[in-house]
């Protein structure tokens, strides 16, 4: 079976073929690598066990367990991210094809169980290490003690995952908590042919007494946020959405004004078009209001006689009162005719 990895933003997979053992969370991912399952299930006496804090997939559960199921996230693939490749360390990893440069092969041989009544349960699937799965099960590894528990590898940190113990301490991965795990393996009592050899995982075995198989594991895991980080974390947040706030408030508020000012401006401006629209059409007239005599239809009484209704009293009209054809006339002479020449007009003088 065939997990595909989708691609992440984080640290890859190195390079190269080999695996891991696979936790109850699944495979890791990585860019641009995919990791193909297997399994390894082999039969034991009663007494089977784990640590107490266990994350390995298929790890035996409860009390007088007679089987151990070993699951493996398989690279069989060797391209990979260049750019992360295996650091010194104290390390182990399963082996799949050549071991990768500057790690070196070594194997564990458990003599399984062999009941007198009844069946083995020894099976294998999928991909599994390099290695021997008849009635008994021999697996090689490729391990490495070059350098210090202390020199942090850079690996994928997305998901949980497993290297093999190699040394006193698991060896200490960037951005990633440490945990020791074990499983115990009850194998064969009678005529035990537990073995080693080459460079191998941390582990005991005895093939005396209990005559058993101790393997030990690293359990990796995203290390916890620091909470006085994350508390100053969300403190500028805060701060910083509180500025962009003010930011935008100041913004519409300069724009508001803007648009006002301008409107302003188009008002002064058509305002001041039509006034001289207007100062043009008056062009010549004399400044203040200026009245035109303009005699009454009735023949004009002499001054003695002059009545004293309005129908007969002279009419004076301002030049925006009269009709558009007699404004240029009347605005040639805004001066009143004398009393004369109102006589003459009527024919009594």
């Amino acid at each position: 079976m065939v997990i595909s990895v989708r691609r992440t933003d984080c640290e890859a997979w190195p390079e190269g073929l080999y695996g891991l053992p696979m936790p109850n969370t699944g495979c890791p991912h990585s860019d641009d690598v995919s990791f193909q399952t297997g399994s390894r299930t082999q039969t034991t006496e009663a007494g089977s066990k784990t640590s107490e804090s266990c994350h390995l997939a298929g790890a035996p559960q409860g009390e007088n367990v007679r089987k151990v199921t070993q699951m493996f996230c398989m690279k069989t693939e060797p391209h990979g991210n260049k750019k992360y490749s295996w650091t010194k360390g104290m390390y182990c990893i399963l082996k799949k094809g050549d071991c990768p440069k500057d790690f070196n092969p070594g194997w564990i041989y458990w003599d399984d169980a062999a009941p007198f009544f009844g069946k083995t349960i020894q099976h294998e699937s999928g991909s599994v290490p390099d290695g021997k799965y008849d009635r008994n099960t021999k697996i090689y590894y490729c391990c490495r003690g070059d350098g210090s528990q202390s020199n942090k590898l850079t690996l994928p940190t997305e998901k949980p995952f497993y290297l093999l113990k190699y040394g006193a301490r698991c060896q200490e991965v960037s951005g990633m908590a440490a945990s020791e795990e074990w499983v115990y393996w009850a194998t064969e009592e009678q005529l035990n042919m537990n073995a080693h050899g080459g460079v191998y995982p941390a582990m005991k075995q005895s093939i005396i007494h209990e005559r058993y198989t101790k393997l030990f594991y690293c359990y990796y895991t995203q290390k916890p946020e620091n909470p006085r980080l994350h508390t100053v974390m969300v403190i500028i947040y805060v701060i910083s959405g509180l500025v962009a706030a003010a930011i935008l408030v100041f913004l519409v508020l300069f724009l508001v004004q803007r648009l006002a000012c301008c409107q302003g401006k188009r008002d002064y401006i058509d305002d001041n078009v039509e006034g001289s629209a207007q100062d043009h059409m008056l062009e010549g007239t004399p400044s203040g209001p200026s009245v035109i005599y303009k005699p009454s239809a009735n023949k004009h009484p002499l001054p003695s006689d002059t009545a004293n209704t309005p129908h007969e009293a002279a009419a004076f009209v301002s030049p925006s009162e009269a009709p558009p054809d007699e404004q240029k006339g009347m605005l040639r002479d805004s001066k009143p005719p004398s009393y004369d020449e109102v006589l003459k007009e009527d024919g009594k003088l």
